[in-house]
């Protein structure tokens, strides 16, 4: 996890670091993402569903399981900029009708409890300094026997050199001095570079990763049953699980 203050990571999240988040532009993750977004309809099934996405960026999943006949999709983001451009997209795929964004903190949501048939939260749980909260928070905010999904990228980076990206440039600082590795980091978060990567600190924002096991015990310990693992790309970049609350 980061070694930032609570306060001081969410800020760099409620500053827009996603707002320009581009899935769909040529990467080498690009199939890794599609993937991502089909197990996740395919688990929840939104067809007449109130869907929860929360920490939901510029509306990738959202828009998704409104595509998908959701009768109502309540996204979630702690960032005004990052709602605005979940907004655009929304109107662009032409289902703003079916898409309520909400700014709010996931580790504390304002939501009524059991008012969703099925939760979701992509992508997202690596950034939370509270992750058990906001597994908690989901679960308050499922209707027993409701259907939930998450994902979160794997601990073991070995996916990093098939699949080229920041991740790998970060590797490969890792392995320089710390002296050497700072000195590049303070030269990415200021000036013209903190504008390219949207930083504070470091190349990428806050985040943590998780083994499958720990992925899958987050959420078993918060009240969910885990009906699903699946590892999403080869090696595993993103563990995806998928459940639901006990109806008792």
């Amino acid at each position: 996890m980061s070694s930032l203050p609570t306060e001081q990571a969410k800020d760099i999240f409620r500053a827009g670091y996603f707002r320009a988040w581009n899935t769909e532009r040529p990467h080498p993750l690009a199939r890794v993402y599609r993937k991502e977004v089909a197990t996740a309809v395919e688990w929840i099934r939104p067809s007449s569903k109130r869907v929860l996405d929360l920490g939901c960026g510029p509306g990738r999943f959202a828009i998704s399981y409104a595509q998908a006949g959701a009768s109502l999709v309540t996204a979630v983001d702690i960032s005004p900029q990052v709602l605005a451009a979940a907004r655009q997209a929304a109107q662009r795929a032409g289902v703003q009708g079916r898409i309520a964004l909400q700014m709010g903190d996931a580790e504390n949501l304002g939501l009524r409890s059991s008012a969703f048939d099925a939760v979701s939260c992509m992508q997202t749980f690596v950034h939370f300094p509270h992750p058990n909260a906001a597994a908690k928070e989901m679960l308050r905010a499922c209707r027993p026997g409701g259907l939930f999904v998450a994902t979160a990228t794997n601990t073991d980076h070995a996916w990093v050199w098939r699949y080229p990206s920041i991740a790998t440039v970060e590797s490969l600082l890792n392995r320089f001095p710390a002296d050497l590795r700072d000195a590049v980091y303070e030269l990415a978060s200021i000036g013209p570079g903190s504008r390219v990567f949207h930083t504070d600190r470091g190349l990428s924002a806050p985040h943590s990763s998780y083994t499958r096991v720990s992925f899958q015990r987050l959420f078993a310990d918060a009240g969910f049953t885990v009906d699903e693992a699946v590892d999403l790309g080869r090696p595993p970049v993103f563990f995806l699980v998928a459940g639901h609350k006990p109806k008792q």
